[in-house]
């Protein structure tokens, strides 16, 4: 759907985006995470034309996008819908104006524009808003307009910059289910970008972590956060954690599955061996659940242990006290 080949951009001699190379697939929400100023939000504008590329190439649907002529890079937006981070939704106009606006643009009928609104603001929750002012809305309200205006003109993908990071956490959930209920029914390729490990792991299909303008890793959310690469590492900090000093320390990571359930008693039962869990926690991605725990094993069970993890497949690593 959208295919990315060794993409740059600098603005002066700050160079933004170093050779991004990246393929988002038809119909998948796939987001972009890193921190501040690695390049995340310059690369959606690259996508939609906002900003100009300095070289590589960018196809949509086996389409290179090589476009200078104001009517074609109007007609190519057309197909991309942006919601951004504080909405920038029309403050003197209502909420129905404000869904209408790219209509209107494009020369839509008004009995278009009338039928295209009401179904929009239905599927976005807004039904009853569409008279009020963005003023008189909460912010989940403003971004459910926001998001009714980007699916006006039915584009097949949506770019969202940051689209819940001014949002409290029960509103977030909300917009995330949101996003996913229209990506199933609509069928659109969303393409995300935030700073919030939780909406990656709520309704991403695929994420990049981008690193000092290149893409560091890339794959399925649920195996990224299961095989930790570095770059997610550093992006997430290492949190100092209040460990053990005698014995050895060990981190599991896997996906949990009725097999894999009752590991934990299970490699008591197995080994015979020794060990204090400090703590085991589950974590929800997207439709996988993943369970992080913390064993604290004698010196002399360790190497037995680590074999019977190494003969499941169990990921593990050891983890030194502070």
């Amino acid at each position: 759907m959208i295919r990315i080949e060794k993409l740059n951009k600098s603005f002066g001699e700050l160079h933004v985006l170093k050779d991004v190379s990246l393929e988002v697939k038809q119909g998948e929400i796939f987001g972009l995470i890193g921190k501040s100023g690695e390049g995340k939000s310059t690369l959606l504008r690259c996508i939609n034309l906002l900003e100009e590329k300095d070289s590589g190439v960018i196809s949509i649907k086996g389409r290179n996008v090589e476009l200078k002529n104001g009517r074609d890079i109007r007609k190519y937006r057309k197909k991309i819908g942006m919601i951004f981070q504080h909405f920038a939704l029309l403050e003197r106009q209502n909420v129905y104006k404000n869904i209408a606006a790219p209509m209107e643009c494009w020369k839509y009928s008004r009995k278009e524009i009338d039928v295209k609104v009401r179904e929009l603001a239905k599927i976005v929750g807004i039904e009853d808003k569409l008279l009020e002012k963005p003023r008189n809305l909460s912010g989940g309200q403003r971004q459910r307009v926001a998001i009714a205006r980007a699916l006006a003109l039915e584009p097949e993908i949506l770019l969202s910059d940051e689209a819940t990071s001014a949002l409290d956490p029960q509103t977030t959930k909300a917009i995330l289910g949101l996003l996913r209920d229209i990506n199933e029914r609509l069928g659109i390729t969303i393409l995300l970008v935030t700073h919030e490990m939780e909406v990656i792991r709520s309704i991403c299909h695929r994420v990049a972590v981008m690193e000092k303008g290149r893409i560091a890793d890339c794959g399925a959310v649920s195996e990224i956060f299961l095989n930790q690469p570095k770059s997610l590492k550093r992006l997430l900090g290492d949190e100092s954690e209040v460990l053990p000093e005698d014995g050895v320390n060990i981190r599991l990571l896997f996906k949990e599955t009725m097999e894999n359930r009752s590991l934990i008693p299970d490699i008591t039962t197995a080994t015979k061996a020794r060990f204090a869990v400090l703590y085991s926690r589950l974590e929800k991605f997207r439709d996988e659940v993943i369970c992080t725990a913390m064993l604290n094993v004698k010196q002399q069970d360790i190497e037995k242990v680590g074999d019977y993890l190494n003969d499941l497949n169990i990921k593990w690593e050891e983890v030194e006290h502070e």
